[in-house]
């Protein structure tokens, strides 16, 4: 989940090249997964994809950060990354949106 596109261990800070050009304002950092969000509000995750914690629609895992198009066209303000979901705050309307492990309610689905 470091977003270098490899799974080797990396002792020393490494640019996520990826993310450069981006303008990354705020990110979220769990166990197994990592969301970016952009200055144009751009949600960006990767990771591992278990339970649909990236938001990508499926349960793979991703090697390098990657536009979650579920939110294309929304900016996300903040992000939250928990063990097996994930929260986004978006502007203009002001929403929250959840997705990944339901498990006791905390999706907030109802």
């Amino acid at each position: 989940q470091l977003g270098h596109g490899e799974t080797k261990d990396v002792y020393t800070p490494k640019a996520v090249r990826t993310l450069q050009s981006k303008m990354i304002r705020t990110l979220s950092c769990a166990e197994h997964h990592v969301a970016a969000v952009s200055e144009s509000g751009v949600l960006f995750t990767w990771g591992k994809g278990q339970n649909g914690r990236l938001g990508h629609g499926g349960t793979e895992s991703e090697l390098l950060p990657k536009a979650v198009e579920a939110l294309a066209g929304h900016h996300v303000a903040q992000v939250s990354c928990g063990d097996f979901h994930t929260a986004c705050v978006l502007l203009n309307p002001t929403h929250v949106y959840t997705w990944g492990l339901g498990l006791s309610g905390r999706l907030g689905h109802g």
